[in-house]
C-alpha cells in the first residue's frame, strides 16, 4: 500500500513538471481570389493559451500545399517560418510573409498550421483561387504589296504569352477567316487568304513565344484590291479567351498598274535675271484609275554646276486636280515663273508627282529638266576700264582641307584645324574673310556652342596656290551619344561668298563609353548545411576606360537546380542582387554578401548564375557557382 502511494506521487509530480504547450490562431488573412504572378503579403495572428512559453527556436509556421492544379505551381504558396522572438503564455504573436501567386491559374487548396517541434498546436485548411487572366501578342503579317498569282514562301507567324499566366493546356490553331473582299474576288481569291494552323502553345510560360511557319507557299489570288482578313487564335476548337488573341488584317493584291506622262511646256536655255513660265500637262496615260487623295507636282534641284546657284527660283509645290483620274484624262499644271539667278551654269530639276505629300507607284510620276543658264557677255569697253576683271569662264574657287578627328568619345577634348587654299586661277576679292562653323543636326541634349565657332583668317586677295592654315577651339565633348553634323563655311564680310566649294560638312560620331564589368572569382562554400548562412564575394574588375557608378549597376543571381530537378529553393533565398560600388576604370574591387542556405530533406545540388547589369542591360554572359546544401 505504501509502495503504491509513492508511485502515484512520483506520477503526479512528472506531469506538473512537463511543460504544457497550446496555442489558438485568432485570425488568418489569406486572399480567396489571386491573380497569376502577383505578390500578396499574408499575416496569421495567433495566442499562446498553453501555460508554457513558446521558444523561437522550435516554433513555426508552416503551410503545405494540399491539393490543386499543379503541385509544383502549390510550392509557390508554401512557407516554413520561425518565430522572431519568443512568445510568453497569454501574449499574441502576428506572423507576416509573402507569397507570389502560382503562374497556373486553378483552385489551390492549402494547409496552414502551427507547429511546436512536432506537434502540432493549431491549424487551419485555406482555399484560394488563382484566377484565369490570359494575355497574347500575335505577330502575322501578309507580303505587302502582294503581286496578283505570285508564288510566295510559306507565310509565318509568332505568338507570345504576353500575360502572367501560364496558357492551359489543349490544342491551339491560327485561324484565319475572310470577312470582306472586292466584289469581283473569286473564292478561290477569298480561300488564298484563309487557314487553319496547328501550333503548339501548350502550358506556354509568361513571356515566351512560339515561333510557327505555315506548311504550304502563299499562292497570291489574281483578283486586285483590299481585302479585310480576321485572324484569332483558338484553343480546343472555341476561341481562345485570352486579350489581345485577334488581328484585323488588310491585305492588298496590286491592281493594273497606274501610269502617267508628263510634258512640259517651258524655256531651257535662259538668261540672268530674266523671267520665265513654266506649265504642264499631266495624263492619265495607263488603264486604271489613280488612287484617291491629294495630289500635286514638286520641283527639287538634284544638280548644279556650282552650289552658288539660287535653287529657290526652281523648287515649288503646285497641287494639282488628280483625284480618281481616269484613264486619258490630262490635267494643266502651272508653275511661278522662273526668276533666273545671276550666275551662269546649268541646273537639273526634277518635278515628281506626289500623292498625300509621298511618292506614288504611278509608272512615269516623275521628269528631269535640264536649265542652261548662259552668261552675257559684257561690253568690251566696260571690260577694259577693270584691269583686273576675270575673264567671262574664271570663277574664284576654294578647296577646304580639314584635321580633325570625326569619332569622339564623350567628356574628352579633340583639336581642329583647317587648311584652305586658293584652288583657282584668279585673286580673291578685297574683304574680311573667316571660316564660320554652324550645326546643322544634332542630337537635342547636345549644345550648338560647343561645335560653334567664326575663326578670321587672311583671305583678302588671297592668290593662286596660296594656303593658309586656321585653328579652331578645342572641342569638348559633351556628356552624349549621336550623330552631329556641321558645316564649315568661308564667309567674306560676314555673308555667303561667290567662291566655289567654299562649304565643308563634316559629321561627326559622339560613341557611347561604356565600363566593362566582369566578374572573376566567386568566393563561397560550396558544402552548405541547412538552415546556416555563408558569406558571398565577388571579384569584379572594370575592364573599361571609364568609372561605373554605384547607382548604375548591380548583380544578379538566379537558381537552377541540378539534383533532385522536382526541388524549387524558396523564393528570394537564391534569386537575389547585390548592389553596385563605385569603380574607377581598370579598378578591380569585391562586393560581399550573405547567403542563407533552405532548410531541404535530402541532399541537393543547386547551380547559382551570377550577372552584371548596368543601366538595366545585362552586360556579358553568366558566372556560375555550383554548391551542396545537405539536410
Amino acid at each position: 500500500m505504501k509502495t503504491t502511494c509513492l508511485l502515484s506521487f512520483f506520477i503526479c509530480i512528472s506531469f506538473s513538471l512537463q511543460a504544457q504547450y497550446d496555442a489558438e490562431i485568432l485570425s488568418l488573412d489569406f486572399p480567396d481570389e489571386m491573380n497569376p504572378s502577383e505578390n500578396y503579403q499574408l499575416d496569421l495572428t495567433f495566442k499562446n493559451t498553453g501555460e508554457s512559453e513558446l521558444n523561437r527556436s522550435t516554433c513555426t509556421l508552416k503551410v503545405t500545399y494540399i491539393s490543386g492544379p499543379n503541385s509544383e505551381a502549390g510550392e509557390d504558396l508554401t512557407i516554413e517560418k520561425d518565430l522572431t522572438v519568443n512568445v510568453s503564455s497569454g501574449d499574441q504573436y502576428t506572423y507576416r510573409w509573402t507569397v507570389e501567386a502560382p503562374i497556373i491559374p486553378g483552385d489551390y487548396k492549402m494547409n496552414v498550421a502551427l507547429l511546436n517541434g512536432s506537434k502540432t498546436l493549431d491549424e487551419e485548411e485555406v482555399t484560394t483561387t488563382v484566377e484565369e487572366s490570359y494575355n497574347s501578342t500575335i505577330k502575322f503579317t501578309y507580303p505587302n504589296p502582294i503581286q496578283p498569282e505570285v508564288r510566295y514562301a510559306p507565310l509565318n507567324a509568332t505568338v507570345r504569352n504576353s500575360g502572367k499566366a501560364q496558357w492551359p493546356e489543349g490544342k491551339y490553331e491560327l485561324i484565319g477567316k475572310m470577312v470582306t473582299s472586292p466584289s469581283d474576288a473569286s473564292i478561290d481569291d477569298i480561300t488564298a487568304f484563309e487557314f487553319e494552323e496547328e501550333i503548339d502553345l501548350s502550358n506556354l510560360e509568361p513571356g515566351n513565344s512560339k515561333f510557327h511557319r505555315f506548311e504550304d507557299y502563299f499562292e497570291a489570288p489574281s483578283t486586285g484590291g483590299t481585302y479585310h482578313v480576321k485572324v484569332t487564335l483558338h484553343l480546343d476548337g472555341k476561341p481562345f479567351k485570352v486579350d489581345n488573341g485577334e488581328l484585323n488584317l488588310n491585305p492588298s493584291v496590286l491592281l493594273e498598274d497606274q501610269k502617267a506622262d508628263i510634258q512640259e511646256k517651258v524655256t531651257k536655255k535662259i538668261y540672268p535675271n530674266e523671267t520665265y513660265p513654266v506649265s504642264f500637262t499631266i495624263k492619265n496615260s495607263g488603264k486604271v484609275n489613280w488612287d484617291k487623295g491629294n495630289y500635286s507636282l514638286k520641283s527639287t534641284v538634284t544638280k548644279r554646276s556650282s552650289s552658288y546657284i539660287d535653287k529657290k527660283p526652281f523648287e515649288t509645290t503646285v497641287k494639282i486636280n488628280a483625284v480618281e483620274m481616269a484613264p486619258g484624262k490630262s490635267v494643266s499644271v502651272k508653275f511661278p515663273d522662273i526668276k533666273t539667278p545671276e550666275m551662269a551654269g546649268t541646273v537639273e530639276v526634277k518635278y515628281e508627282i506626289l500623292l498625300g505629300g509621298k511618292s506614288t507607284e504611278i509608272e512615269g510620276a516623275d521628269k528631269t529638266i535640264k536649265y542652261e543658264i548662259v552668261e552675257v557677255t559684257p561690253d568690251p569697253k566696260q571690260f577694259a576700264q577693270n584691269e583686273k576683271a576675270p575673264t567671262t569662264n574664271e570663277k574664284p574657287k576654294t578647296t577646304i582641307k580639314e584635321n580633325v578627328t570625326t569619332k569622339i568619345y564623350p567628356e574628352k577634348s579633340y583639336p581642329i584645324s583647317f587648311t584652305i587654299k586658293n584652288s583657282g586661277k584668279i585673286k580673291w576679292e578685297k574683304g574680311d574673310y573667316s571660316l564660320k562653323a554652324t550645326v546643322t543636326r544634332k542630337p537635342s541634349s547636345v549644345d550648338d556652342n560647343i561645335f560653334e565657332h567664326t575663326v578670321k583668317f587672311n583671305g583678302s586677295e588671297m592668290s593662286p596656290g596660296k594656303v593658309v592654315t586656321l585653328k579652331f577651339p578645342e572641342i569638348n565633348t559633351p556628356d552624349a551619344s549621336g550623330v552631329v553634323e556641321v558645316s564649315y563655311e568661308i564667309l567674306k564680310n560676314s555673308k555667303p561668298t561667290q567662291i566655289e566649294d567654299a562649304t565643308r560638312k563634316i559629321r561627326y560620331e559622339i560613341v557611347e563609353l561604356l565600363p566593362e564589368l566582369n566578374i572573376g572569382r566567386i568566393t563561397l562554400e560550396d558544402a552548405m548545411v541547412s538552415g546556416k548562412t555563408y558569406k558571398l564575394k565577388l571579384d569584379m574588375k572594370n575592364y573599361g576606360d571609364i568609372s561605373a557608378s554605384k547607382d548604375d549597376w548591380e548583380v544578379k543571381c538566379k537558381t537552377r537546380t541540378i539534383k533532385p530537378s522536382n526541388y524549387r529553393p524558396p523564393r528570394g533565398t537564391f534569386d537575389f542582387s547585390l548592389d553596385g560600388i563605385d569603380m574607377k576604370a581598370k579598378e578591380t574591387k569585391y562586393i560581399n554578401g550573405i547567403i542563407k542556405a533552405p532548410k531541404v530533406d535530402q541532399e541537393t545540388s543547386i547551380r547559382l548564375e551570377f550577372e552584371v547589369y548596368y543601366k538595366g542591360d545585362k552586360m556579358g554572359g553568366p558566372k556560375t557557382f555550383d554548391i551542396k546544401i545537405k539536410s
